[in-house]
């Protein structure tokens, strides 16, 4: 009789255990559902970013729930996209410091997320982090993302208005972008138009040259500024 009890207390005691391990990863992966943004795609407008940066204290609440959850790391990352347009609402409310450190946790936890490695690059840049790396969290926003057309227009404006312009690399990658957009992706043009005008003088020679090679008839309206 003992011999029999004593397998059977085991067993139950190992399902016990299970269950409740189950039970635990189940309140895990549902509790943070409950707070989360639903910011899922980099804002690339103030009136978006703006609306992102409406739920940046749910999304990160969702974030520290999960802990080493990468996609809700990467929503919390992305409500601080206002910060691109100071002037906008809620981009002034936001702290510096504290995205600087949700949006490289983001890139830590969701490295494949082209949309935080972009906005890594496009805020190191314009705040100045110190000893950040615009051009190679750029050049990441291109390797995990090269066709992601929602993020193109950005993309262009912090490659053309930053020293990343200078990279080969990200030289490459512009090229390849014009080239995509005046073969395959025409409804694009208006952004490059737009980060046209802003560009630095080495990228807008950069521009130029790439436009004339692809479609040489786009030149002057992209210098002239007019939207296509």
């Amino acid at each position: 009789m003992a011999t029999t009890f004593r397998p059977l207390v085991v067993f139950r005691a190992t399902m016990y255990f299970f269950a409740a391990a189950l039970a635990a990863f189940s309140f895990w992966v549902l509790l943070p559902e409950l707070a989360r943004s639903g910011t899922d795609r980099l804002p690339t407008g103030p009136t978006t970013a703006a609306t992102a940066a409406s739920v940046a204290a749910p999304a990160y609440r969702a974030a520290r729930l999960a802990s080493v959850r990468g996609d809700l790391w990467a929503e919390s990352a992305l409500t601080y996209a206002a910060l691109l347009w100071p002037d906008s609402e809620g981009g002034s409310a936001l702290l510096a410091n504290d995205a600087r450190g949700i949006v490289e946790r983001a890139a830590a936890y969701a490295p494949y997320d082209s949309g935080v490695w972009l906005l890594a690059a496009s805020l190191g840049a314009r705040l100045k982090w110190p000893e950040s790396d615009p051009a190679s969290a750029l050049k990441m926003s291109y390797y995990t993302g090269p066709n992601e057309i929602d993020v193109i227009p950005l993309r262009l404006v912090t490659a053309t208005q930053s020293a990343a312009a200078a990279d080969n690399d990200i030289q490459r990658f512009l090229e390849r972008d014009v080239r995509m957009i005046l073969r395959r992706w025409p409804e694009l043009k208006p952004a490059l138009v737009a980060a046209y005008q802003d560009a630095d003088p080495r990228a807008k020679r950069l521009l130029e040259g790439a436009v004339a090679e692809n479609d040489p008839a786009f030149l002057p309206t992209m210098r002239a500024g007019r939207s296509p």
